[in-house]
């Protein structure tokens, strides 16, 4: 079954799930999967015994899909998390619009420091923080250069910044909003792995009581229903631990 599969397979049992019961992963994603994996091996090879002692069997052959599903979910989260090329470019096209914003700020104020209705402006602009004021901001400032261009020779302004300014302002206008489109991306996906990492735990945890039932008395048999993820995390606490 291919990993989109498994997930649309999967999505309206995941949908199901309660905020309440999705939890957030305490191992890593590929860690998970490939137990889960290696756990459906071993079920099969101890089917009858564990039958015999009443786990539910769509419980094993659930391990594999469910797998892929939870897979599938967390390629999704890491694209949508801003690991990206395109929000590296964000960042840096941010830094560059404000850095703009704050060099127009140094020579207007100069520029116009007799012009008390100017002034008042650029104060109010210097004020803003956020990116939608930023877009805005661009703009007024290259109408502010336009309509007062006699002032701003005097200066020697590089008339050049007003249409950078311009540029920017769209630029910013759109990718910001690419950056909330992909946000919303991110949080759903964020759910989707959490409820599939839910489910595959619920799954891997009641096969693995029922497989150290059967194995009480065969330590080699009864380890392979134990993490070995966590068998090491706590191996490595017992050895920090010790004196």
């Amino acid at each position: 079954m291919q990993f989109e599969q498994a997930f649309n397979a999967w999505k309206p049992a995941l949908a199901q799930l309660s905020s309440n019961e999705v939890k957030t992963p305490s191992i890593p994603i590929d860690e998970m999967c490939a137990e889960a994996e290696t756990l459906s091996v071993v079920c099969h090879k101890d089917k009858t015994e564990l039958l015999a002692a009443g786990l539910n069997w769509q419980y094993v052959d659930d391990l594999k899909s469910l797998s892929l599903a939870l897979r599938f979910c967390q390629a999704h989260w890491l694209n949508a998390s801003g690991r990206t090329k395109e929000a590296a470019k964000w960042q840096e096209l941010k830094k560059e619009a404000f850095e703009l914003k704050k060099e127009l700020l140094r020579h207007f104020n100069y520029a116009f420091y007799h012009h008390p209705s100017i002034k008042k402006k650029l104060i109010t602009i210097g004020r803003h923080r956020d990116i939608n004021n930023l877009i805005l901001d661009l703009l007024l400032l290259a109408n502010l250069a336009d309509n007062n261009a006699d002032v701003l020779q005097n200066i020697n302004y590089n008339t050049e910044q007003t249409t950078q300014a311009r540029t920017l302002s769209r630029q910013v206008s759109e990718q910001y909003a690419s950056a909330k489109l992909n946000k919303g991306a991110k949080v759903e996906s964020k759910l989707w792995r959490d409820r599939a990492y839910t489910l595959l735990s619920h799954r891997m945890s009641e096969v693995r009581t029922c497989g150290q039932y059967i194995s009480h008395n065969n330590d080699k048999k009864y380890q392979q229903y134990v993490s070995n993820y966590y068998r090491k995390l706590n191996a490595v606490d017992r050895s920090i631990k010790s004196p």
